[in-house]
């Protein structure tokens, strides 16, 4: 399967994306002839700036999908175009425009994060073309928009997931929470959390704005008893945090959020021995049972080694997943540019074989598929819970 950037073992980077390329409708070559027709399928992230790992490897996810089931069924080919968003929300709605327009582009892949999204909703909506949100979890993101759809869980559920965890599964009474008030995706989060976790009759020792997080917050918490600090923060804010308690010589647990230890590993690696007690809700599982029973993605470990030389992780699993779902819904159009088929059908996706689970994307747009909680162990990623 894939696995997260730090892990080598061949046997999990096997098993996830012994999955992954199965879900296109794979044809045998020899049952058709290409069409010498083409349709651009566009894809838009951050490639140099902040989410660059968010942008980057949906990318190449999406382009090892394209290598291994580059046609649809009637032959027409899927041609993969690519363009980083602009650092202002009003030059990614310009960039946007322009790369459909010159392009021709009849859907699009997006691999930016949800509040870049959210802030050209209304540009998507407007041109009319069908889009999946790779990576991205606001519950917003698909909120009053008939061609936006997200390929992940939302916020809610995950951290909804995440206080259950805590408590039912950790057996942990007392929490805090330190969030980035500047993100619309971490306050979301941490809001959902704390309530949830109140609800189950968890107590909330602190609920802190990161900018505003002091070590002498750290101390109180500590001794108030806080077993567990909950963290929808970036890994490098996490990082931070962790040498604050090392220092402390204080050792709660830690829960952070989705693709959360991907970066840890990938940006991090020295890091991941210090993170071995967090816990991080994930779309991906790095080990399980379902997996097994796709045999044709065997070929889409030899095509995303053969590309770029490693497994992949969470990020490159859901760029192959998006295209797989796209290409699955154009399949189900008599015209792949027939962009209200495409739309509907992509809201119609049932019981879709993922990369580790079935998933389905219904009319609202947002998918429904398990939550893994995982964890780092010997440097290596694993799952420890799944959840529907």
């Amino acid at each position: 399967m894939f696995h997260a950037p730090a892990i080598r073992s061949f046997l999990t980077v096997r098993l996830l994306l012994l999955s992954v390329f199965l879900l296109s409708g794979c044809s045998d070559s020899s049952e058709f002839k290409p069409s010498g027709k083409s349709i651009n399928v566009g894809v838009i992230g951050d490639y140099s700036g902040k989410y660059r790992v968010e942008g980057i490897n949906s990318l190449e996810g999406v382009q090892a999908a394209k290598k291994s089931e580059p046609f649809l069924r009637n032959g027409d080919e899927l041609v993969i175009v690519s363009r980083e968003e602009g650092k202002t929300p009003a030059e990614t709605r310009n960039i946007i425009r322009e790369f459909v327009e010159e392009h021709d582009i009849s859907a699009l892949l997006l691999g930016s994060v949800s509040d870049s999204i959210l802030a050209v909703k209304d540009t998507i909506e407007e041109i009319g073309v069908p889009t999946i949100a790779i990576v991205a979890t606001h519950t917003d993101v698909t909120g009053e928009t008939e061609f936006i759809n997200q390929l992940c869980f939302t916020d809610t559920q995950q951290a909804q997931v995440a206080a259950l965890f805590v408590r039912d599964e950790l057996l942990l009474r007392k929490s805090a929470v330190v969030y980035d008030p500047d993100r619309t995706y971490s306050a979301n989060i941490a809001y959902v959390f704390r309530d949830k976790f109140k609800s189950t009759g968890g107590v909330i020792t602190g609920f802190h704005k990161y900018g505003e997080f002091r070590d002498d917050a750290l101390i109180w918490l500590a001794q108030a008893g806080t077993e567990m600090l909950y963290l929808p923060l970036d890994a490098s804010e996490i990082i931070a945090i962790v040498d604050r308690l090392n220092e402390m010589d204080w050792d709660p647990a830690l829960m952070g959020t989705d693709g959360l230890l991907a970066n840890v590993v990938k940006r991090h690696p020295g890091n991941a021995d210090d993170l071995e007690r967090m816990y991080s809700t994930d779309v991906i599982a790095y080990e399980g049972e379902f997996v097994k029973t796709n045999p044709l993605g065997r070929k889409a470990v030899r095509t995303f080694s053969r590309l770029f030389g490693r497994g992949g992780d969470s990020y490159n699993a859901l760029g192959v997943e998006a295209y797989a779902v796209l290409q699955d819904a154009m399949n189900r159009c008599h015209s792949a540019r027939d962009k209200e088929c495409v739309r509907n059908k992509i809201r119609s996706t049932k019981d879709f074989k993922g990369v580790i689970s079935r998933l389905s994307i219904g009319s609202d747009g947002k998918a429904v598929r398990p939550v893994f909680v995982n964890q780092i162990k010997n440097g290596k990623l694993a799952s420890v819970v799944k959840v529907y």
